[in-house]
C-alpha cells in the first residue's frame, strides 16, 4: 500500500508538472493565433493526457532500469509525440495542413530539448549535491571511528 502511494504522489505530481506546461503553452500559442478564450474540453484533454504522459514518465524513468538514459528518452519522446499528435488531430488542435505539423513538430522538439536541459541541470546540480553531503558524512564517520579506536586502545 505505501508503495502504491508514492506511485500516486509521484504521478500526480508529473502529471501537474505536465498540466501547468500544457496550459502555459497553449495560452502562449492562442494568444499568438488570436484567440481569446480556452474551450473547456481542451482543458480536459490535457488533463487526461497529463495523468496518460505522467504514467508513461513513470513507467520509462522510474521503473525501466534496464535500458540506458538515451534510450529511455528517445523511446519516451518518440511515445509522446505519437500520443500528443494523435490528440491533437482527434481535438483538432490546429489546422491539419502541413506547415501546421512543422510548426507542431518545431515547438515539440524545442520544449523538449528545453526540458531535457532543465533535466540534465537539475539532476546535475541535485547529484553534486548529494554526493557532498555523502562525503561530509563519512568524513564525519571516519573520524568518529578513528577517535573511537584511540579511546579504545
Amino acid at each position: 500500500m505505501k508503495k502504491m502511494l508514492e506511485i500516486l504522489v509521484a504521478i500526480k505530481g508529473q502529471s501537474a508538472m505536465f498540466f501547468g506546461g500544457a496550459i502555459a503553452l497553449y495560452v502562449v500559442v492562442a494568444w499568438w493565433l488570436g484567440q481569446e478564450a480556452l474551450p473547456f474540453i481542451i482543458i480536459v484533454q490535457m488533463a487526461v493526457l497529463s495523468l496518460i504522459c505522467a504514467g508513461l514518465s513513470y513507467l520509462c524513468f522510474v521503473v525501466d532500469t534496464k535500458h540506458r538514459p538515451a534510450e529511455r528518452v528517445i523511446g519516451f519522446l518518440f511515445v509522446m509525440y505519437l500520443l500528443v499528435s494523435t490528440c491533437a488531430v482527434i481535438g483538432a488542435w490546429f489546422p491539419m495542413t502541413a506547415i501546421a505539423w512543422l510548426i507542431y513538430t518545431g515547438v515539440f522538439l524545442v520544449i523538449s530539448a528545453i526540458m531535457l536541459g532543465i533535466y540534465a541541470a537539475y539532476f546535475k546540480i541535485t547529484g553534486t549535491k548529494y554526493n557532498q553531503m555523502l562525503m561530509l558524512y563519512k568524513a564525519r564517520h571516519v573520524m568518529e571511528l578513528k577517535a573511537d579506536n584511540i579511546i579504545l586502545k
